[in-house]
């Protein structure tokens, strides 16, 4: 269980990845405690936040290493590198 980093760790091994070249989504300072141990870059997100829950939310995952918090998905689409368009059906080609 989070935040054990172990979850991670296979997720990359699985995955063929370094634990830099991944981005960690979380909604929780468990998620991002889990991604700072598996030493996963990781941005906090605050959609699923109460307004009031925003700020505190935050600036306690800024302490915890995270590049960002993000107010809108889109927003993550702003740090992710240009990838190809997804074929029809949704399934990225390359």
């Amino acid at each position: 269980p989070k935040p054990h980093p172990e979850g991670l760790r296979l997720a990359l091994r699985r995955l063929g990845l370094q634990p830099g070249e991944a981005l960690y989504v979380g909604d929780s300072l468990a998620d991002l405690e889990a991604a700072r141990t598996a030493g996963m870059p990781a941005v906090g997100v605050l959609w699923c936040k109460a307004e009031g829950e925003r700020a505190a939310f935050a600036e306690a995952a800024r302490e915890r290493g995270a590049l960002a918090c993000l107010a809108t998905p889109l927003a993550l689409l702003e740090l992710l590198p240009a990838r190809p368009a997804p074929a029809p059906g949704g399934v990225l080609t390359e």
